[in-house]
């Protein structure tokens, strides 16, 4: 990609652009992108457009609100390993899971063992998507890469977390 953008720029074109899915500042290639391009053609001026996280799709889409009154809310990659993910949801009330396919098991047994409830979300606001509740899902269980996770706490009373 960067030499794309950098062979576009030297071919006369005055903006190039570079689609990803997602926010472009959330766990996003790029983050890559730009740094290698800064480093290659520092006098280009770069714009990020925000937009809609994985997150955030995976709560409207499930109707789950992310976060309500005081409730913490984080963000974590499954990647951080299963003794840091179960810390981070020993602390935080909702939490938002992100590459979790492959080491979906640990993930799976971090939010049992904790009695958290969750739902997952595979490939979210494109047509072959999948929301599924955390008992749906098989202990062993893996996911493709688009997947995301999401957890959050019993709410029995509106606004009393406030």
């Amino acid at each position: 990609s960067a030499d794309a953008a950098v062979e576009a720029f030297g071919s006369g074109c005055r903006t190039v652009a570079f689609a990803t899915v997602g926010d472009p500042a959330v766990f996003s290639t790029f983050s890559y992108l730009r740094a290698t391009l800064a480093r290659r053609m520092p006098d280009v001026d770069y714009e990020l457009v925000p937009g809609i996280t994985a997150m955030q799709a995976l709560a409207a889409a499930s109707t789950t609100p992310l976060a309500e009154g005081r409730e913490i809310l984080a963000l974590v990659p499954a990647t951080v390993g299963p003794d840091r993910l179960g810390r981070l949801l020993d602390v935080a009330d909702s939490a938002a899971i992100y590459k979790g396919g492959r080491t979906l098991p640990e993930v799976l047994r971090a939010l049992r063992e904790r009695g958290r409830r969750a739902v997952i979300g595979t490939d979210v606001s494109l047509p072959d998507q999948r929301l599924v509740d955390l008992d749906e899902i098989d202990a062993d269980e893996t996911l493709p890469y688009f997947s995301a996770v999401l957890t959050t706490p019993e709410r029995t009373i509106t606004g009393g977390r406030i």
